[in-house]
């Protein structure tokens, strides 16, 4: 006989809040840009062929380049993941929901580099609490950073932000409306 977790053992032994994340609305990113996954090979080539600049701005621009496509590939696994574990929700089939936190995790800190390296090192990139997307994204790396158990910081936490970031696309004119439920 299979025995089967119940909620209480999931929320405290996989995620706070496991049982309950049944559903979310990720947006497929995969097509934000034409060039989308060629943008350093790109930036390298052109670099070579016809654009001038001096070595600090361009090993800038490469290491941003190079953190945001791995950025985009990390999240883009992490929602398939996610995806997955959704479609094939089970009280003890985690793996998936294991897997995409870690993919999660990576993607946040990817990106949360990428804006470093681009503003090279200024730790003034938002107001404290002001709601801004960079805000939100530092917020969430740190928590992951923070916690000992990275896995709690999704679903709960990323329930809370990613309202709040699909609001700023929406503001910006980048789409429709995508939260996490």
């Amino acid at each position: 006989m299979l025995l089967q977790p119940t909620s209480n053992f999931t929320d405290k032994y996989v995620a706070p809040g496991f049982s309950s994340f049944t559903a979310a609305n990720i947006p497929d990113m995969s097509a934000v840009s034409q060039e989308q996954g060629h943008w350093l090979g790109n930036f390298i080539l052109n670099s070579w062929a016809s654009v001038t600049m001096d070595d600090d701005m361009r090993r800038t621009l490469f290491n941003f380049l190079r953190r945001t496509e791995a950025a985009f590939r990390e999240y883009e696994e992490a929602r398939r993941l996610t995806l997955a574990h959704l479609a094939d929700w089970r009280p003890n089939a985690v793996s998936e929901y294991i897997r995409a936190i870690g993919h999660w995790e990576q993607f946040l800190s990817q990106a949360d580099r990428a804006w470093a390296v681009l503003v090279k090192g200024d730790k003034i990139l938002f107001a404290k609490d002001d709601g801004s997307v960079v805000q939100r994204l530092n917020l969430l790396y740190n928590r992951t950073k923070a916690r000992r158990v990275g896995h709690q910081v999704w679903p709960a936490t990323a329930r809370r932000h990613s309202a709040g970031l699909a609001h700023q696309r929406r503001a910006a004119g980048h789409g429709r409306r995508a939260d996490v439920r």
